[in-house]
């Protein structure tokens, strides 16, 4: 049996959350937080694995027009995210 690759599971896991919360900001909020957190008990290859996936979620994401709250609430989880997993938040 062939194993499957994290990034997979990922995938499997939260494609159709996105696909269909992807103009609720509160349900991308909550997948960005649910990979941060799964970051924070992670060692560096999965970090990638969850830092790179949690780009892909946001890619529909308009963030330069979001509310002042929800863009504030969103990129506190991505600060704290980048520096879990040291990777660069490049947001004003």
């Amino acid at each position: 049996m062939e194993q499957k690759r994290f990034r997979d599971y990922l995938y499997k896991s939260f494609y159709q959350i996105k696909h269909y919360g992807k103009d609720d900001i509160s349900v991308i909020s909550n997948i960005v937080n649910a990979l941060y957190k799964c970051a924070v008990v992670s060692n560096q290859s999965i970090q990638k694995e969850l830092w790179d996936f949690n780009n892909y979620i946001l890619e529909e994401v308009d963030i330069q027009s979001l509310p002042s709250m929800d863009y504030d609430y969103l990129k506190a989880i991505m600060v704290k995210f980048a520096n879990t997993t040291d990777e660069k938040l490049n947001w004003a």
